[in-house]
């Protein structure tokens, strides 16, 4: 039996930013697995990150762990460095990641469906980001799903988002339980002159589940198969940096469409983790009981202005 009920994966990692202008931030906490983690932390503690790491895992991310108070047993030392990320962004909100530890560090970092079936249950709800170019890995988390029947929420890769790619996606989006993916992605995919009502459409036709549609400092839309709502993003004035707002964002609407079937407060629940993740550099330093409060006092609030 899976002892947590949400479980966050995907790669574990340092980043530097680089701002359109050549700034280049200082070394931060990242990774998938723990943005995602903190959008569902935020509100609930039955959550565990799921992926591997470095040796050196410890001494980098010590204090945020213990503030925090996160389980670390699934955790995996996998490699002697923990993987270390420059992300450069352009004016549109796109980035290009570097990667100066080697490929293979980076794939050893990587999670996979038997570490999925080892955790997870049928009461398990999995987050991981995925590309669609190794099948094999598919495959492998297919047979993990179907042996354990845990949901899974899948935020597609930057780099998958290509028409090369198209086929592929459309096969693996049947089989996952919620998706995530944001507006410039899509017009990598289907073409730079895609509106976000074609875009919209193509999830609808392609998906028809509860997925969101990630449109930058302006939010997101929360998608079903006959209902779109654009929810307006939260603390955008007040950014300092957007890096793993768009895992920490899936993260939470995994959180609230799995405990309230309401995509439109999974939305807004997305967009309230968001605006903690986008106040400093890394994940949310330490999360209170307050925060928790005042984040679904909040989401209770706005959502009244959908009714």
């Amino acid at each position: 039996m899976g002892k947590y009920r949400y479980y966050c994966s995907g790669n574990i990692m340092t980043d530097q930013v680089m701002q359109p202008d050549g700034t280049l931030s200082d070394v931060h906490l990242g990774g998938p697995s723990v943005f995602a983690y903190a959008g569902v932390k935020l509100y609930d503690d039955n959550c565990c990150i799921l992926a591997n790491a470095g040796l050196d895992f410890d001494e980098i991310y010590g204090d945020w762990i213990r503030a925090n108070n996160v389980d670390t047993s699934q955790i995996w030392r996998m490699v002697e460095h923990t993987h270390a990320s420059v992300l450069v962004y352009h004016e549109d909100g796109s980035y290009e990641p570097g990667r100066p530890h080697s490929p293979l560090n980076f794939g050893l970092c990587e999670s996979n469906g038997k570490r999925f079936g080892l955790a997870c249950d049928e009461n398990s709800v999995l987050y991981y980001p995925h590309d669609t170019f190794n099948w094999a890995s598919w495959l492998n988390i297919w047979e993990a799903m179907e042996q354990k029947h845990f949901k899974f929420m899948w935020e597609i890769h930057a780099n998958s988002c290509i028409p090369e790619q198209l086929d592929r996606i459309i096969k693996v989006l049947p089989t996952v339980d919620m998706f995530s993916i944001n507006y410039n992605e899509m017009k990598t995919l289907l073409g730079s002159s895609t509106t976000e009502e074609e875009a919209i459409r193509w999830l609808q036709k392609y998906f028809g589940k509860f997925c969101i549609l990630r449109v930058g400092s302006r939010g997101l839309y929360a998608i079903e198969a006959d209902k779109a709502t654009l929810i307006p993003s939260i603390n955008s004035e007040i950014a300092v940096d957007s890096t793993g707002c768009g895992n920490c964002s899936t993260g939470a609407a995994m959180y609230g469409w799995m405990e309230t079937g309401d995509a439109i407060m999974a939305g807004i629940m997305a967009n309230i983790a968001a605006g903690y993740n986008v106040r400093q550099y890394g994940p949310y330093p330490k999360f209170t009981e307050k925060d928790r409060e005042d984040s679904f006092r909040l989401a209770a609030e706005l959502r009244k202005n959908y009714d």
